[in-house]
């Protein structure tokens, strides 16, 4: 004959072995490594250039399966340097990005330090990530082509690049998307500032560039360029300036990104 155990005695059983917390954090968050200023896709720390300018920060997300979101950590040139939490992503929030996040409160020309880390759902918060550190610098502004048509044998382009806090331009970014029919990249060159050297990279892009002379601080500068494959259509173009260049990986630690600029290009 089986005899069932009073509900009581069950509960007394159950109760004397409680689930166990969860002991383990996740794993230290990963930072995407950064990728040159000339790559076809940008990756990692960098100036960002969508609306407000800012620093965008990318990392790998974590595998965990009880992952709940994350914590970015930043200090700054400017005070004490002590490491503050800036932000908290919560994976459960439907219009977060899990592996990204555009830092716009901050200053140009000051040193900003970052690490990352991982909380799971019980609350441990993971070991920090590496440091990264970037500065942003003024963006250059747009002048020549904005919102105009013109044709390729005139293609040139022209921009202001601000100087403050004496930190100068050593490089440029020129960077064009052709928009139809389908939208791509068209083409990109990197070259020098014409005062620290008068190489360019022409490489596909045959590039004529030089300073013109403007009000200090403030320096209007012409890039002409032509490539034959270039088909007419619509186009957009911004210019990214570079300081704080690693001269053995061609990294840079200190940039400004301008906006998009749109313009079409015909044959006459």
């Amino acid at each position: 004959m089986v005899r069932l155990l009073p509900v009581m005695f069950i509960f007394l059983l159950t109760s004397c072995n409680p689930v166990s917390e969860d002991p383990f954090p996740p794993a230290a968050p990963e930072w995407i490594a950064k990728s040159l200023p000339e790559a076809w896709n940008e990756r990692g720390i960098d100036a960002e250039s969508s609306g407000a300018s800012g620093i965008i920060l990318m990392w790998q997300p974590n595998t965990e399966s009880d992952l709940a979101g994350y914590v970015l950590y930043r200090a700054d040139s400017t005070g004490s340097n002590t490491f503050r939490p800036i932000m908290e992503i919560d994976l459960m929030e439907i219009w977060t990005s899990d592996t990204s996040y555009i830092d716009a409160q901050i200053n140009p020309y000051v040193d900003y330090y970052y690490y990352l880390t991982a909380r799971d759902q019980a609350g441990n918060e993971s070991p920090p990530s590496d440091t990264l550190t970037y500065r942003l610098m003024l963006r250059c502004q747009l002048l020549d082509p904005v919102d105009q048509s013109v044709v390729l044998d005139s293609l040139s382009f022209s921009w202001v690049d601000p100087v403050g806090n004496y930190t100068y331009t050593q490089e440029y970014v020129l960077r064009i998307d052709q928009l139809d029919p389908v939208p791509h990249t068209a083409w990109i060159t990197r070259f020098y500032q014409r005062w620290y050297s008068s190489q360019s990279s022409g490489d596909p892009i045959q590039v004529d560039w030089f300073p013109s002379p403007g009000p200090w601080p403030d320096y209007v500068s012409t890039c002409r360029a032509t490539r034959d494959s270039l088909e007419p259509g619509l186009y957009r173009w911004k210019i990214k300036n570079l300081s704080e260049v690693d001269n053995a990986t061609g990294l840079d630690e200190c940039s400004g990104e301008s906006e998009w600029a749109l313009f079409e290009l015909r044959t006459r």
